[in-house]
Formats: structure tokens, C-alpha cells, sequence
């Protein structure tokens, strides 16, 4: 009698729950490619803080540490954006100016003022990047400069990504 019953009860399983051939969800939809839009735009997409990653550059003869900036937009100015630098447990911030060069290139351009030496700086990101760079995740790159801006003295100090992460592809619909 008990054999009965679970024989009844797994042939009422398997009538339940056919085999799918098919996915159990959607696949991912593919990430939209950002390549040759406006930096200005994706930067200010949604309104919220951009996560820059540095890296050193070898040429560079300072010790630099593995570090990050945040890029937040200011609501009330177009040209203007709250600068973050997060290097292990040290912050520092600013408001820095976001000048347009051409149409898939900006240069965010500030200065720390808790800094004596290299407190200015020149970050410039685009979006055209290599096939080789897209492929990794990144949405743009470009090169961080800091010196001084009374003497003209710049030096190239880190290379700086924004991951495509960043930016979903609901944001980009009207960009």
C-alpha cells in the first residue's frame, strides 16, 4: 500500500513539473556600448557619484598608493562636480570644474586645498577607448595630472578607468 501511494505521488510530481528545455530566466542583456558619447553626460547620468579607479604610472617617481576618486555632479551647475579622493583610510574633497574638450573628452580640473605640494591636478577622461579597454569593462579612461598650477609644472601620475558597471543600461536610454 505505501509502495503504491509513492508511486502515485511521483508520477504526480513528474506530471507537475515538466523538464524545461528553456532558460529558467532571461539571459543578461548585453551592456550598452558608450564608446564615442559625451563624457559631460554619462558623468552627470542619474545623478549619482562615479567611482574613478587610479593606477600609478611607472614613470612616476613618487610612492603612490592604490587609490580612488568619486566624481558627484553638482545639482545646482552643469560645470561643477564634488571631487572624493579615497586612498586607504584618508579622504580629501573639493569642488572641481568639468570643461568640455570636444565631444567625447573632458577635463575635471581642482585643486585639494589641504596640500602643499602637487595640489592641483588635471583629470582627463574620454570615451574613446581601445577595443582591448572596452573588452576589460571600462567605460572611460584617460590620465591624472598633478603640480602646480603658478608654475605650469604638470606631471602625468596615474591612469584613471570608470568601469562600464557604473552605468546601467536603463540610465543610457537618452543619452
Amino acid at each position: 500500500m505505501n509502495e503504491d501511494k509513492e508511486e502515485a505521488r511521483s508520477e504526480a510530481e513528474a506530471a507537475a513539473s515538466p523538464k524545461r528545455l528553456c532558460w529558467p530566466r532571461r539571459p543578461p542583456a548585453p551592456l550598452p556600448d558608450t564608446r564615442g558619447l559625451c563624457c559631460a553626460k554619462l558623468l552627470r547620468k542619474n545623478g549619482k557619484a562615479k567611482k574613478v579607479l587610479m593606477f600609478p604610472e611607472e614613470g612616476w617617481a613618487r610612492s603612490a598608493s592604490s587609490s580612488y576618486w568619486t566624481l558627484q555632479p553638482c545639482w545646482w551647475r552643469r560645470s561643477r562636480c564634488k571631487v572624493i579622493e579615497v586612498a586607504g583610510t584618508r579622504r580629501h574633497s573639493t569642488h572641481a570644474r568639468m570643461v568640455v574638450s570636444g565631444i567625447n573628452a573632458v577635463y575635471i580640473v581642482g585643486t585639494f586645498k589641504h596640500l602643499a605640494a602637487d595640489a592641483d591636478f588635471k583629470l582627463y577622461l574620454t570615451t574613446n577607448v581601445t577595443q582591448a579597454d572596452f573588452n576589460m569593462g571600462y567605460t572611460m579612461t584617460g590620465t591624472l595630472e598633478r603640480g602646480s598650477r603658478s608654475n605650469n609644472s604638470f606631471q602625468v601620475t596615474h591612469f584613471a578607468v570608470l568601469r562600464r558597471c557604473d552605468h546601467e543600461s536603463h540610465h543610457l536610454k537618452n543619452a
